[in-house]
């Protein structure tokens, strides 16, 4: 290939070529102990911390499909999913989008499809939660505040109406 103006065409083996690697600086060595690391961490450092700040990956969680069975905070790997204000009478769903690394385990696990991972997505407000107590096996239970009752069965009461047959009385 011919030489065009002092320009070297890299050859395999010489290493990247530092100046395609400039514009995020992915390349720099950083100088500061507390400089994020990662180029996606560089990237959501550029966006100011605000409300409207959009993030690589972000679990979004549709409160209408949602029971509540915390399958999806369990299997988290990065805890971008918590639980908040568990102990009081106001729990929620927390979502930390800045960890998420769109693995989509959250997703892929639950039965309802009631979570979905996007991508340039700002992070969303708190899930409000209700406690609630199960009226055919008594046990207690949260359900997202923007749902109606649900019958005030439990998740798995819901599914599979084993209760009944805890209180039948054989002649």
């Amino acid at each position: 290939m011919p030489r065009r103006g002092g320009d070297r065409v890299p050859r395999l083996g010489d290493g990247p070529d530092r100046r395609r690697r400039g514009l995020f600086g992915i390349g720099a060595a950083a100088s500061d102990a507390a400089a994020p690391r990662s180029a996606l961490a560089r990237l959501q450092a550029l966006v100011p911390d605000t409300a409207a700040g959009r993030f690589a990956w972000t679990p979004v969680i549709d409160p209408l499909a949602c029971t509540g069975c915390n399958l999806c905070l369990q299997l988290c790997p990065e805890d971008v999913l918590a639980l908040v204000n568990a102990e009081t009478d106001e729990p929620a769903y927390a979502i930390q989008s800045a960890g998420c690394t769109g693995c989509g385990l959250c997703a892929a696990a639950c039965e309802d499809k009631a979570i979905r991972v996007v991508g340039l997505q700002a992070e969303p407000d708190h899930l409000g939660l209700k406690r609630q107590v199960c009226r055919g096996c008594r046990a207690e239970f949260q359900r997202p505040a923007a749902q109606s009752s649900g019958g005030g069965l439990c998740p798995i009461c819901a599914r599979a109406p084993h209760y009944r047959k805890l209180h039948q009385v054989l002649p």
